[in-house]
């Protein structure tokens, strides 16, 4: 079933996730952090160490459901080297994706190596719950690949129909897609609202930690605002 996207709505939320939350910051850091490092291209050769600023990222962004900062530090380093090790079991897959953005993401290519990696890392079940699972797991692809992978929790999965498992995280990519391309004529009202939110975060953050966020982060935080808004409705 193709949803249907109205451009306006989608200004309209994107504008309204700038005003309603405060999570920006500790985004904007960690991407810039892991887009210096290059993470995307160590993927194979990773340490412990430099997956330091994803897990910031998840005890600041989800605490509740972060289940490596709520147990033993022996424990806590015992799972931050098991996502190490299965990132770089993964580095062929996440090589074809490195530079696959929404846009060209095509379902035939790039399908099988998209459920590989949320299958490995949804395994080693890094949240306190199975409702968390999908969600930190999504934004851990995110944050390798911030133009291709869009983050998401199981009500933002489940509003479209699809299950928080590897294939239905592939179906809900393949529908994000679809979104993108209706939006695609409308990229440059996009980026001109994405320039003027960044402005702002700018005021307040600072302009070097900033950048213009990606197609696939302004689509989650439309997804995010849609459901808050049916949770309030009902």
């Amino acid at each position: 079933m193709k949803v249907r996207i109205d451009v306006e709505g989608f200004l309209k939320n994107i504008e309204s996730y700038a005003e309603d939350t405060d999570y920006d910051y500790t985004y904007y850091l960690i991407l810039n952090e892991l887009k210096r490092m290059q993470i995307s291209k160590m993927i194979g050769r990773l340490e412990p160490e430099h997956l330091n600023p994803i897990l910031l990222f998840l005890r600041d962004w989800m605490p509740s459901g972060w289940v490596m900062w709520s147990e033993k530090e022996e424990r806590r380093w015992q799972m931050g080297l098991k996502l190490c090790e299965a990132l770089n079991e993964l580095h062929t897959d996440f090589s074809l994706l490195n530079k696959i953005d929404l846009l060209h993401f095509n379902h035939d290519i790039h399908g099988n190596a998209v459920k590989r990696i949320f299958e490995q890392i949804s395994d080693l079940e890094l949240a306190a719950s199975r409702e968390a699972i999908a969600t930190v797991t999504s934004k851990v692809m995110h944050l390798l690949n911030s133009e291709l992978f869009v983050m998401c929790d199981t009500r933002i999965i489940a509003s479209y129909g699809f299950q928080p498992n590897p294939d239905g995280y592939l179906e809900f990519l393949v529908r994000m897609k679809g979104l993108a391309k209706q939006l695609q004529p409308y990229l440059g009202r996009i980026t001109e609202k994405a320039e003027k939110l960044k402005k702002r975060s700018s005021e307040i953050y600072g302009e070097q930690i900033c950048p213009v966020k990606s197609l696939a982060k302004l689509i989650d935080e439309s997804n995010w605002i849609e459901t808050r808004k049916r949770r309030v409705r009902h």
